[in-house]
């Protein structure tokens, strides 16, 4: 029930900004909620870590630009295990120049490593990413074989739980890769305990 409800509120969210984006207004920020990786975790429905094979936008048959994406999964942290996946994000660029550019969504390209937290993906395989830009981490290897998360937030205002008041800051940030894993493993067992 709590899946179908994010679901459905990421749908309205991505729905009011396609109206705006066809109605003419500009629509160039959004407002998130500030979420740590134990918070990406309590409400992501799957968590994965691969690499970006292709991505290609399209329209659906409801006149959605949405853009899917093929991976190649490494490690599946929550979800169902799969080598291969197939999810589509709302918007996107069609090969006849028409696109859809969402406020807030994570920017992923072919050849990417990637961590994702996303929701539960509907059938056609679409689904939103947990806290828009904040829900996509790209993972950096370095020549000494260590790695980095990076997150690109672009222009997401970013809201305090506590407080309410929206942060503009940092437009990226960089964690380390191993402390990144062992916060969300712990936050996974916090929450295999309290379902």
């Amino acid at each position: 029930m709590r899946i179908r409800i994010l679901l459905a509120l990421g749908g309205l969210v991505a729905s009011t900004l396609i109206l705006a984006a066809r109605s003419g207004e500009a629509v160039d920020a959004s407002t998130a909620l500030r979420l740590g990786l134990p918070e990406l975790t309590e409400r992501a429905a799957l968590i994965l870590e691969g690499r970006v094979l292709e991505a290609r936008a399209l329209e659906t048959p409801e006149g959605l630009i949405e853009t899917e994406y093929r991976l190649a999964v490494e490690r599946t942290l929550l979800g169902h295990d799969l080598a291969e996946r197939q999810l589509r994000l709302p918007g996107g660029l069609l090969p006849d120049g028409r696109g859809l550019a969402l406020p807030g969504m994570p920017r992923i390209a072919a050849g990417e490593d990637v961590l994702l937290f996303l929701s539960e993906p509907a059938p056609s395989g679409r689904c939103m990413p947990i806290g828009l830009a904040q829900g996509k981490f790209g993972i950096l290897t370095h020549a000494d074989g260590q790695r980095t998360l990076v997150r690109e937030l672009g222009r997401v205002g970013l809201a305090s739980v506590t407080s309410g008041e929206v942060h503009h800051g940092s437009s990226s940030a960089r964690v380390d890769y191993a402390a990144a894993l062992a916060e969300i493993h712990a936050a996974l067992e916090r929450r295999a305990r309290t379902r």
